[in-house]
């Protein structure tokens, strides 16, 4: 008996042990599983835990305001009301009359909506960023598990205004084009929140909402006036004649900053996208997006190439061969017969021979490092996404076709805004300076936190870019551009039509045209460069003289008169003195000294001034020689004969004046003489 208690004692401990054991095992394994889900599986089940207490709808950030440079709006970031359902709160009997009434209060697939009311989500939209007229009919139904949350909603307030430059945002506030793309890093601020808690069961109980922080605001260079207008006359322009297109760049030379940039068609950033084929064919910013071959507005830097290599001054003769030259078998014409022309002469009528001589003697290397120079082939970083570099290759490969087209603005694709950059090199003194919109960058709280500083660096000397000032604006007042001619102030420029290459046939179009024209004013000091490119302008229309030098003058115009720049031309109609000497039907010598331009652009009147001839008329006294001297001296010599003197410029010396030198002129009568730097 006692040996069968002492086997029952073993028989406990044996089991008591294998419980005990069993009992560590399990506790073992249980805190393994612990330490695996709190440790190792932390973050996931936190997550879990997270998805399954709570609901979290994120809210887009409220972006920073874009203004003109002068403080004015043009895209804001306003609150309105989102509208959410709570499914778990949508009584069941009332889902089909309350999808219903919301689709039709908001303009909504009664289907859509009843889907997303019968969800199995916490929270789900029904319509975001509603109007207020919507968000009040909603209010007034009075609906169960409908909720309004607040989010901000980009608007641009002035509608069309620089859509090209600003671009648009999508519904999350992410930037799709232009400066809202560029810069979204900057203008985008914190996202917000809505968390919405639920019970064991899954039903809502509470929701915690936590506003977007505001982003950074920025300035831009444009002027909100001038660009308003620039858009004004260009789509009035591209309306007039029917084109398919155009663009208009404002530019101010010295500093690089962007007044105005305009494109056609426009658009509404305010509208929403929907067709991607939209966003392709009708908000591209033509400016800085699509190059093309410019034609002979190209030729500034063919010429600025031969001034700064010493090879050409211009008053050098070229011969232009009768207006024809050939090309590697192919025979490059003039629009005229011309002969030995001076090398402004040769710009003002663009002489394609002449270009194309210029070109040969400059050679390909030397002509391609000009045209680096001058910041083609590389985008110029205005700070727009998109932009082209445009295209100018390796004219060691190039034919003798291609070499030879060159310096006529063919065989190389170019941006308008780099173009614009090329004649504010000249504009400015010699120095390209990088063009770009972005003026400053502020904190939330209203402090400069950036402020943008262009690159520069010199391209041509400042003696070639005076004469490059001088050629061109011969161009203007005798050659392709005098409807450029601005009232009250100088201006200079070049012309420019090139032919629109076809790929449906392989070749150059013989009815499709770019007409551009890029120029400056003033002379002397130029306060603006204003680019002009019209796409087709209709046949006989086409010329980049007829069609965007009109264009020109309008916007540099407005620009300067905006800018309160003073008037730097006493006589508004320009001179074209000439020098030629015939008999009238009397016999008497006379001098046509010059041509006025009357406000009636198709009409000329001619000033004719008796010489000195054997019998000299009683009064009259010769017109002296004042080319060379400066304005103080001619005023002098000028009063003590009598003769009032009126003049065009401020500065310099003396080039040109009407009466001619040697022409009779009584006392009292007026001289008139142009003003220009020598420097």
């Amino acid at each position: 008996m006692f040996r069968n208690a002492i086997q029952n004692l073993r028989l406990l401990k044996r089991r008591t042990l294998v419980i005990a054991l069993c009992f560590v095992f399990w506790a073992a394994g249980i805190v393994s599983r612990l330490v695996h889900f709190q440790v190792t599986r932390h973050a996931e089940m936190s997550r879990m835990a997270e998805r399954q207490q709570h609901r979290t709808v994120k809210l887009a950030a409220r972006r920073g305001s874009i203004v003109d440079r002068n403080g004015n709006e043009l895209a804001v970031s306003l609150e309105v009301d989102s509208i959410y359902a709570a499914p778990e709160e949508v009584p069941l009997a009332e889902v089909d009359r309350m999808a219903a009434e919301l689709a039709k209060v908001l303009g909504l697939d009664a289907t859509v909506v009843k889907s997303r009311l019968c969800s199995d989500k916490v929270l789900v939209s029904i319509k975001r960023k509603v109007s207020d007229q919507e968000a009040a009919n909603v209010k007034a139904l009075g609906f169960r598990g409908i909720h309004f949350v607040k989010e901000t909603k980009r608007f641009y307030p002035k509608g069309e205004l620089a859509a090209y430059i600003l671009g648009y945002t999508g519904i999350d506030e992410e930037g799709f084009s232009g400066i809202e793309r560029q810069f979204g890093a900057q203008i985008s601020g914190k996202p917000g929140y809505v968390i919405v808690e639920k019970d064991a069961h899954g039903r809502p109980f509470d929701r915690y909402e936590k506003q977007s922080e505001l982003g950074r605001s920025l300035m831009l260079t444009i002027d909100e006036q001038i660009q308003f207008r620039t858009e004004k006359i260009l789509n009035e322009a591209v309306s007039t004649m029917r084109a398919k297109g155009g663009v208009v760049i404002v530019l101010k030379p010295d500093t690089g900053e962007v007044l105005a940039m305009a494109s056609t068609p426009g658009f509404d950033p305010n509208e929403p996208v929907k067709d991607p084929e939209e966003i392709r064919a009708k908000r591209r910013n033509r400016a800085v997006e699509d190059a093309y071959e410019p034609g002979s507005v190209f030729k500034l830097v063919t010429y600025a190439a031969a001034f700064e290599s010493g090879l050409l001054r211009p008053d050098d003769l070229i011969d232009c061969q009768g207006g024809a030259i050939e090309v590697a078998g192919h025979v490059v014409r003039d629009g005229g017969s011309y002969g030995v022309l001076s090398v402004a002469k040769a710009v003002e009528v663009s002489s394609n021979v002449a270009a194309i001589k210029t070109g040969r003697r400059l050679g390909k290397d030397r002509l391609l490092n000009f045209v680096t120079r001058f910041g083609f082939g590389k985008p110029t970083g205005v700070g727009l996404p998109g932009e082209a570099p445009g295209y100018v290759g390796g004219m060691r490969r190039w034919s003798d076709a291609a070499f030879g087209a060159l310096p006529l603005g063919y065989q190389i694709v170019v941006t308008p805004i780099q173009l614009a950059a090329a004649y504010a090199a000249v504009a400015n003194g010699g120095e390209w300076v990088q063009p770009h919109l972005l003026k400053k960058i502020f904190a939330p709280t209203g402090e400069v936190v950036f402020e943008f500083e262009p690159l520069r660096r010199r391209c041509i000397s400042r003696k070639t870019a005076d004469m490059m000032k001088l050629v061109l604006e011969g161009v203007v007042l005798n050659g392709t551009a005098k409807k450029a001619r601005l009232e009250g102030y100088t201006a200079a420029g070049k012309t420019g039509t090139s032919r629109k290459f076809d790929r449906a046939i392989g070749r150059y179009s013989n009815s499709r045209y770019f007409a551009t024209f890029c120029g400056f004013a003033p002379v002397n000091k130029p306060e603006i460069v204003v680019l002009v490119m019209i796409d087709e302008p209709p046949l006989g229309m086409h010329h980049g003289g007829q069609a965007a030098a009109p264009v020109f003058k309008q916007v540099a115009e407005m620009a300067l008169r905006m800018l309160a720049i003073p008037p730097d031309a006493v006589v508004a109609q320009a001179v074209e003195l000439v020098a030629e000497t015939y008999d009238d039907e009397a016999g008497a010598q006379l001098y046509l000294s010059g041509k006025v331009r009357s406000e009636d652009d198709d009409f000329e009147s001619k000033l004719v001034v008796t010489t000195f001839s054997d019998g000299q008329e009683d009064g009259a006294i010769r017109m002296p020689d004042l080319r060379g001297r400066c304005i103080k001296t001619a005023i002098l010599q000028c009063k003590e004969l009598g003769i009032k003197l009126e003049f065009t410029g401020s500065n310099g010396q003396i080039v040109e004046q009407f009466p001619a030198p040697g022409a009779a002129i009584f006392p009292g009568e007026s001289c008139q003489v142009v003003l220009r730097s020598t420097r």
